[in-house]
């Protein structure tokens, strides 16, 4: 083997392991995007999952509440005397 052929050898592989480092680096990065996406999506999911139990939670509560609440009807001698009243007032 000549020396200039030897040289040109060197070359050429310094060239392909340069594309090669640079393919490896975009694979590590096209994997660390896709990592971040998953990451973020999980956080999305986890999110709405709190939301749905909170969401639950609350509407929990409140039927609780109005439940607590409930009005009761005027006994009928209570009743009568309103209109009573509401009669002479007009």
């Amino acid at each position: 083997m000549h020396l200039a052929q030897v040289g040109l050898q060197l070359r050429q592989r310094r060239a392909l392991g340069g594309v090669a480092r640079e393919g490896v680096e975009h694979l590590l990065d096209v994997l660390q995007v896709g990592e971040d996406l998953l990451r973020h999506l999980r956080a999305q999911v986890q999110r709405a999952d709190a939301l749905r139990q909170v969401g639950a939670h609350a509407r929990r509560r409140l039927a609780g509440r109005l439940a607590h609440r409930r009005v009761e009807q005027p006994a009928a001698h209570d009743r009568d005397l309103l209109l009573e009243v509401g009669r002479r007032a007009w």
